[in-house]
């Protein structure tokens, strides 16, 4: 069962691009709100240099987790905001945390 699951209501991004020489600085960050604007998680993605990829999803102080990603995975985390609804998170509270739909018919057409 996870510590956190909820709707993403919202997501701001960020571009660092410049940062593809400092591998332990994310190239990309990916916000996630609930439906109350309240921030219930980052989605950083580093360069594939980095080892911060390896980090599993962690807690922060600051009441959001911290889920940590290749660049090469922005797209698909983008294209799955941009399209999908509803888009759910969840989160164990150790090491594990996904992204996910609800459920949808085969062949069902986005608008």
């Amino acid at each position: 069962m996870p510590r956190f699951y909820g709707e993403v209501a919202e997501y701001r991004t960020y571009l660092n691009p410049g940062k593809i020489n400092s591998p332990s600085t994310y190239m990309a960050l990916i916000s996630l709100y609930d439906k109350d604007v309240k921030q219930v998680a980052q989605l950083r993605f580093y360069s594939p240099a980095s080892g911060s990829v390896d980090n599993p999803p962690n807690d922060t102080p600051y009441g959001y987790f911290i889920f940590s990603h290749h660049i090469d995975e922005y797209p698909n985390f983008i294209d799955l905001l941009r399209n999908e609804k509803p888009v759910y998170i969840a989160f164990n509270g150790t090491n594990q945390g996904y992204l996910s739909t609800s459920r949808e018919p085969i062949g069902e057409e986005e608008l």
